[in-house]
């Protein structure tokens, strides 16, 4: 099957976007240089490979230099999921 809308590649077979997975990378690596993990956002229109891309980079952060979790979540328009995912987050990690 070739990768389409709402087809992503697998991660093994992503190509291209070499200067994109670069920037993840140093942005990994200057996280874990600073104690501070980074936050991305990746738009664009759809049918693009914003999913692929993803997905790639979800396998970069298991890779054992970085040894992150990455976390998915569905996209919402709402502006009110993300202030209710946001205090969730929040009040998880100030818990002892």
């Amino acid at each position: 099957m070739i990768p389409g809308p709402n087809f992503p590649v697998k991660p093994e077979e992503f190509v291209g976007r070499k200067a994109q997975i670069e920037a993840f990378r140093r942005a990994l690596r200057q996280g874990l240089a600073t104690g501070r993990t980074p936050s991305f956002a990746v738009l664009g229109e759809w049918g693009i490979g914003k999913s692929s891309l993803l997905l790639k980079c979800s396998a970069i952060c298991a890779e054992p230099i970085f040894n992150i979790l990455a976390v998915a979540f569905s996209v919402s328009k709402e502006l009110a999921d993300y202030r209710h995912l946001q205090k969730h987050c929040w009040t998880r990690s100030a818990r002892p």
